[in-house]
């Protein structure tokens, strides 16, 4: 089982890395993974195992579990901050920029007194940094801000009382203002990089905020107001034009259009009457209807999307454990490094102050909070606004995956055609009238979910053929079904089928070529192992398909066709397309050992929507599921597009590769912001060029860096 724990007051990888490791000692914990971006740990366990034990060792760590995942505001803490800094840095420093500020041990004093304060407000950083990592035996990135301003603090606070005791003035010896300045940087960064975050999970909240809140239901001849929570499956609702549909359900009465830009990020509005389903927060724009509820609560689709794309945000991509395993070594390495700085300018020759300056540098403005913030920031990001889109992305490792494709492979029917296809000839044989014909396949096809299937049942339907069930069925993929109808044994499929049941084909040989021609799907129906008819059948092309392949073609994607259907309508499609490859008559074993052929020389994604694809949708590098099609291919499927749109598929790959790029960049900055400050932080360059880092400018660079990650992750809304 899963657990999902909100998690406050992580402030940098190091903090997630250790609570990831306290989770993973708890007995009949099997994983845990710990999201610093998004504030929460999810992990898995047994039975035996509670949320209480996991919540334990969040505590035990020095963090809090929180019902609500929207981050605290600390701006009314803040501003007596940022006011104390002001004055600490105008006594401090005023009188080197000329304004009239004696020094003296008075000024010193309440130097100390504003120092103290501002250490005191972001005193968390000393618990998580000090106590819960003596506890936890793992320092972390508020190990190294502890020690660095506790350090400075209290060594000023030393030489005050030696100067009280003694009179020496020790002028401008005191770093006081040092101690203050990177606390208050340190909480300023916090306070952004959370209204940053926050910015961050808009997409997530926005979608949340669409769900009503109420409803009309009807009970008998009455009209009753209820809580959406109330509902059941079955309950009558009344929609009114403007109102937010509280449920999934079916339209009994009435008809109108519905905005579904929240589920599938398209504006125009669907037509909808009697009989169609409708979905939870989408808008009922002009007629009035009454519809049945058919899913409730977290069983409509809206909460399923909802858990999608938090379930997304949590996880981790394999790009994001080369950071994790930096900065499990980083904190440890820096403070031996600060150790090192001070112990050699104290051989070089250089003054305790001097020394001391350094090591306090060297410890505030090493980050692995950058580091930790590269890619679960992006991801954050991108799965909410891919979202609102009609994108779903299952986890961040298929963003990742995505983001490497160079080949799609699609299925045809329900993919790249229309999925709904219809009966434009029928031709019996042996004196077998159609209607007879019809009444027989309806029946086996009844039992059927393949579009084929249920366009000869909507054909019967419109004859006004009467069909029942069927006393036995069989599906064999990628070949047809068979069973038994009113004691009859019934066969439908294509030639090979017919050839594996041993049924004479006669004439059709020379028909099924000429129907492939015209673009038409035979079918072949034997009743009692004797040929009866042959019925062709057409599925137009999406509207989408031919500009969803151009726009993968335009990315550099290579488009292939993999069908079971027959060889000359497959090429009928793929040239109407402009698909160069496409292999026909695939049966699902075959597609998958295709599918594996072409995996051999590049990543491929496949797209498909029915169980026939599932295999193959499995065994891709990523698998793109429609959201039309069924629960087993939408299961399979890595990505979900909600819209039944062709074009979406590179929409998805486009939103993978711009993620991806955003992480290298993030990625990128940090390990060269890392590179870059902490040489300059020790002195390496002070006997060339004379430049020495200050701490407080070292805090200010310590916050920023973490900033600019955020901000630039940001970019992907």
């Amino acid at each position: 089982m899963k657990t999902v724990l909100t998690i406050e007051g992580m402030h940098c990888a190091s903090c997630a890395s250790t609570l990831k490791s306290g989770f993973e000692r708890v007995p009949g914990v099997t994983r845990a993974y710990v999201n610093y971006a998004a504030g929460q740990a999810e992990v898995t366990h047994g039975a035996a195992v509670s949320v209480e034990d996991l919540s334990e060792v969040v505590r035990a760590s020095g963090y809090r579990v929180v019902d609500d995942d929207t981050p605290s505001d600390s701006s009314d803490a803040l501003w007596p901050v940022l006011v104390a800094t002001v004055v600490l840095l105008v006594l401090s420093m005023g009188s080197m920029v000329g304004l009239p500020i004696p020094h003296s041990l008075v000024t010193v004093f309440i130097e100390l007194l504003l120092a103290g304060y501002i250490l005191f407000v972001g005193r968390s950083v000393y618990q998580s940094g000090v106590f819960s990592a003596l506890r936890a035996k793992r320092a972390n990135m508020d190990s190294l801000i502890s020690i660095g301003t506790g350090a400075a603090f209290a060594y000023s606070a030393v030489l005050f009382v030696y100067a009280l005791f003694t009179g020496h003035s020790l002028g401008h010896a005191f770093y006081f203002e040092s101690a203050g300045l990177i606390m208050a940087f340190v909480l300023l960064g916090r306070h952004l990089e959370a209204r940053a975050k926050s910015r961050a999970k808009q997409s997530l909240t926005a979608l949340l905020n669409l769900a009503p809140e109420t409803a009309r239901r009807i009970v008998g001849k009455k009209e009753e107001e209820v809580s959406v929570n109330a509902i059941k499956v079955g309950d009558v609702l009344k929609v009114k034009p403007g109102d937010r549909i509280p449920v999934d359900g079916r339209i009994t009465v009435g008809n109108s259009r519905v905005d579904e830009s929240m589920l599938t990020g398209e504006s125009t509005p669907v037509k909808k009457k009697r009989g169609d389903d409708v979905f939870a927060g989408t808008i009922n724009n002009t007629g009035m209807f009454v519809m049945q509820a058919t899913h409730t609560g977290e069983d409509t689709a809206f909460f399923r999307i909802v858990e999608l794309v938090r379930q997304a945000q949590r996880s981790q991509a394999p790009v994001a454990r080369l950071a994790d395993t930096i900065s499990a070594y980083f904190v440890p390495g820096v403070l031996f490094l600060s150790v090192v700085a001070f112990i050699f300018w104290l051989i070089a020759g250089q003054p305790l102050s001097f020394a001391f300056t350094v090591a306090i540098a060297a410890l505030i403005i090493a980050c692995p909070c950058a580091l930790g913030l590269a890619t679960p920031m992006a991801i954050m990001v991108s799965t909410g606004s891919a979202a609102r889109k009609g994108v779903l992305f299952k986890d961040a490792k298929a963003i990742q995956q995505a983001a490497d494709v160079r080949m799609v492979a699609f299925d045809k029917t329900g993919t790249l055609t229309q999925g709904r296809p219809e009966v434009v000839f029928v031709k019996t044989y042996y004196d077998v009238g159609e209607q007879s014909v019809l009444r027989y396949a309806a029946s086996l096809e009844s039992a059927s979910e393949h579009p084929l299937a249920e366009a000869i049942v909507r054909y019967a339907e419109k004859s006004k053929v009467r069909f029942g069930d069927p006393r036995s069925f069989e599906a064999v993929a990628g070949r047809g079904v068979k069973g038994k109808v009113e004691g009859r044994k019934i066969v439908i499929g294509n030639i090979a089928f017919f050839k594996q049941e041993d049924i004479g084909l006669y004439d059709v040989r020379e028909r099924v070529p000429e129907l492939a021609q015209q673009g038409l799907t035979p079918v072949l129906v034997a009743i009692e192992g004797r040929l009866a008819a042959l019925i062709g059948i057409k599925d137009p092309l999406k509207d989408s398909a031919k500009e969803g392949v151009r726009a993968l073609s335009r990315m550099g994607i290579s488009p292939v066709m993999l069908t079971g259907d027959e060889e000359d309508i497959a090429r009928i499609v793929a040239k109407e397309l402009g698909i160069e490859v496409f292999r026909a008559r695939l049966t699902p074993e075959e597609k998958l050992s295709e599918l594996k052929k072409l995996q051999r020389k590049r990543a491929v994604a496949m797209v498909g929507d029915g169980i026939n694809d599932a295999p193959a949708l499995a065994q891709a590098d990523v698998g793109i599921a429609l959201g039309s099609g069924t629960d087993v291919a939408i299961e399979s499927g890595d990505i979900i597009l909600i819209q039944d749109d062709v074009q979406k598929v590179a929409a998805a790959l486009s939103i993978s590769q711009n993620t991806m790029r955003v992480v290298k960049q993030n990625l990128g900055w940090a390990f060269v912001y890392n590179l870059a400050a902490l040489p300059i932080a020790v002195g390496v360059l002070y006997p060339v060029t004379g430049w020495l880092l200050s701490p407080a400018l070292a805090g200010f660079a310590m916050a920023a860096s973490s900033l600019s990650v955020v901000l630039s992750s940001l970019r992907l809304r």
